[in-house]
């Protein structure tokens, strides 16, 4: 007998896939939603990675952003600037800005007052640069102010909620200006909350009036053809006005990407996940497809189809069900990625919408193509089954040796051993649970680590209550005075002081300036992604950027000092972030490097209940010339908005983790019943009861969940460190450690199991005992 041709089966073959595909409805919908989730999670994730790296470019290119920035806290002299400038073959081109510094308890928005944010967040004012560094509005182009106007930074537009149109108010000298917002501004320097520095645009003629009246800052920028970092150390070595932060073009990036970065990472992350989860509850489905249907591969391969005319027929089913899901998916990511893409559109503009429009189209078919690749895959069984070897049974499961007790109720040895005669099912299920948990508890570790005081020591900063800041310009004594009066402050707990110092630092073959901090004991330390701390007078900790830049690492030895002074060969023994002092930076002991004091600083922790801002409170009235902030303060006024975004992340994450353990576990479960429909039947008529088959049904779940979840969790721990050290340095930084807080992991493991157990035994299929159902047939 011939059989049918092509055309004839084409005929019949779309009415017989989506019969087939509503003899199996739970397996269809659970494909289709876990391809749909993972679809909407790819295309979102990779359109905020693209927004976050695109817009940042974008915003650079736009702006025509700096290689170099030195700011100074007082006049300078342009033409000195500009002759070093002359002087330097890598210099394109500099600037000069004058920038007016207005206390926060002075600027007013809408009718609230900024006074919160003293200590924190620093209020520029200023004017248009002329060439470049160009402050840019909603629009991509610099505002065109009129008398009056003010452009106002997407930070404050955001963290007040304001429009334009709404005015705010500058108390200056006794008396208050008022302005009204026409534009929301874009700086590059400045845009990332977690820079404390916001420059507020004003017309010249405005700016101009409020100069008689305020203290002047100045902004040294440089765009260069070369090397930033020896640009840097020149200007340095020449003794230019240098009383304030410098930062270079790889930092700024690195800060403008890190906070966005990280959601979009966690998205994707997120996505590979569900896919891998995807994968294996489509091998599940596929593989008991083919159990059930073995009768119509036999007539199939009998009748004289090749085997790739039957996987073509499979395979098409499913690639249909992966295709709808897609397009699902790739719907419901247009909202999602507008809700997380809205920060990083305010802030920089965004990518390109053919760009962004490309990515979403890419990911999507990466997703189709890599499912029909794994149902391919897994469908290559179908060729072993030859037309006699698909007629013969496959024999009875491997016995396996398991006592019965007396002290193991009989559902709970059931379970355990239907798990033991199935390895591959039990793997399945432990997979997927152990993927679920990375799903749940990854981002929740990202969200609380970037929440905890701790994460400034990430940013090479030690962990603190309170940090005073004491530049050289203060007065003599100043840091010392600070220390005693923390030491006699009866709520204070710990307090040390650090000196940093600029020196000359080679290493493989390369010198230049660079701040090196010298500590003791008592000053807390940043986190080290490698090393530890020095402990002796020949050994140094390195930023990470500094290491990069030289080529070293641990072990390696720098040598402190110039030609005029005394010098020493220190080695390396940890590397930390560092996004201060221009990300590159040095730790070494106190004593051991000699030089002129750059500035001091004094950090404290205060007494559980305490205070601390009256304790920061304090020290600003006593020291009028330090800088006094509250650390916690500080990580809540420039990283909250990134904090709630993660928070918000998490839980999704962990809702999402818990919607599809549950749908796997609901699919499992339906289809291991169906498999064992004939020896439940056997169980109920034997005696046992509904409720006891149901048990034992949800203990096979169950007793893998519970090894299972542990183990995922334990995994998500060792993985969540490298996901954020990931991103990091995808982003430019490095790795870090996450604090360890177990509780958050417990709760997840908890509500994993009841999961299980809850779905499991909703889901199974519990047949009527053989009597009952002769007693149904006689009666009808």
């Amino acid at each position: 007998m011939r059989p049918p041709r092509t055309g004839e089966l084409r005929r019949r073959a779309l009415p017989t896939r989506i019969a087939a595909l509503r003899r199996a409805p739970l397996a269809s919908a659970a494909l289709l939603i876990l391809t749909a989730l993972t679809a909407a999670s790819a295309s979102a994730g990779a359109v905020t990675w693209a927004a976050v790296a695109g817009g940042a470019e974008r915003l650079f290119a736009a702006s025509e952003a700096p290689d170099w920035v030195q700011m100074h806290a007082g006049p300078v002299d342009s033409a000195e600037i500009a002759a070093f400038a002359a002087s330097r073959p890598e210099v394109r081109d500099h600037q000069v800005a004058t920038v007016l510094r207005l206390e926060n308890a002075g600027l007013v928005l809408d009718g609230r007052s900024d006074a919160a944010r003293t200590g924190v967040m620093e209020i520029l004012l200023v004017t248009q640069s002329e060439r470049f560094d160009i402050l840019l509005g909603s629009d991509d182009v610099a505002p065109a102010l009129g008398r009056g106007e003010i452009a106002v930074p997407v930070f404050y537009m955001r963290e007040y909620d304001l429009e334009p149109g709404d005015t705010i108010s500058v108390a200056v000298g006794g008396s208050t200006r008022s302005f009204v917002i026409a534009d929301r501004l874009r700086d590059a320097q400045m845009n990332p909350g977690i820079v404390n520095s916001k420059r507020f645009l004003l017309h010249d003629a405005d700016w101009a009036e409020l100069a008689a009246v305020l203290p002047q800052q100045s902004i040294v920028t440089f765009q260069t053809d070369g090397d930033a970092v020896a640009l840097a150390d020149a200007y340095r070595a020449a003794g230019l006005p240098a009383d304030g932060p410098a930062v270079d073009g790889a930092l700024l990036r690195l800060i403008g990407s890190i906070t966005d970065g990280v959601v979009a990472a966690c998205l994707l992350l997120v996505a590979l996940v569900v896919f891998a989860v995807s994968a294996l509850c489509l091998r599940l489905v596929i593989l008991t497809t083919l159990e059930n249907e073995r009768s119509r591969i036999v007539l199939l391969r009998m009748l004289g189809f090749s085997s790739a005319r039957v996987v073509g027929e499979y395979l098409v089913r499913y690639a249909v069900v992966a295709a709808v899901g897609v397009g699902l998916g790739m719907g419901a990511a247009v909202p999602l990625t507008a809700v997380l893409t809205a920060g990083v559109v305010a802030d920089t503009g965004g990518a390109p919408g053919t760009m962004a429009a490309a990515v979403a189209v890419g990911a999507g078919a990466t997703v189709l193509v890599a499912t029909i690749c794994s149902a391919a895959l897994v469908l290559r069984r179908v060729r072993r089954l030859s037309p006699v070897a698909a007629t013969q049974r496959s024999g009875a499961p491997p016995a396996t040796w398991l006592p019965a007790s007396a002290l193991v109720p009989v559902p709970l040895w059931l379970g355990i051993r239907s798990r033991l005669t199935r390895p591959a099912g039990t793997v399945l299920l432990l997979g997927i649970v152990v993927i679920a948990m990375v799903i749940a508890v990854v981002p929740l570790r990202l969200a609380q680590t970037v929440a905890s005081p701790d994460f400034v020591a990430t940013m090479g900063i030690g962990q603190s209550d309170v940090r005073v800041f004491v530049p050289a310009t203060a007065p003599s004594g100043t840091a010392a005075a600070v220390l005693d009066d923390l030491r006699d402050a009866p709520h204070v707990v710990r307090s040390a002081m650090s000196t940093s110092r600029r020196v000359a630092v080679a290493a493989a073959g390369y010198e230049a300036d660079l701040v090196i901090e010298t500590v003791d004991a008592s000053v807390p330390s940043p986190m080290y992604s490698s090393g530890h701390e020095p402990g002796r007078d020949d050994e140094v900790a390195l930023s990470l950027l500094a290491a990069q830049t030289w080529g070293v690492g641990i072990g390696d030895t720098v040598r402190l000092g110039g030609d005029e002074g005394p010098r020493s060969d220190v080695e390396i023994t940890g590397l930390y972030q560092d996004i201060t002092n221009g990300g590159r930076s040095a730790r070494t002991l106190r004593g051991a490097v000699p030089g002129p004091v750059a500035w001091q600083t004094v950090t404290a922790d205060v007494a559980p209940g305490s205070d601390v801002q009256r304790v920061v409170s304090d020290l600003e009235a006593r020291h009028p010339t330090a800088t006094v902030t509250s650390v916690g303060r500080f990580v809540e006024q420039t990283l909250g908005g990134t904090i709630e975004t993660l928070r918000a992340s998490a839980i999704g994450a962990a809702s999402f983790a818990a919607g599809v353990l549950i749908l796997v576990v609901l699919l499992l479960t339906r289809l291991e019943s169906v498999r064992d429909r004939r020896g439940l039947r056997a169980l109920r008529t034997i005696g046992f009861t509904a409720g006891s088959v149901r048990a034992t049904v949800a203990l096979r779940a169950v007793i893998v969940a519970a090894f299972a979840a542990p183990l995922g969790v334990v995994a998500a721990e060792a993985l969540a460190p490298a996901a954020l050290g990931a991103i990091l340095s995808a982003l430019g930084g490095g790795a870090v450690a996450l604090p360890s807080d177990a509780l958050p992991a417990a709760v997840t493991v908890a509500i994993a199991v009841v999961a299980v157990a809850a779905s499991s035994a909703v889901s199974a299929s519990i047949p009527s005992p053989v009597t009952t159902a002769f007693r149904r047939k006689d009666v009808s």
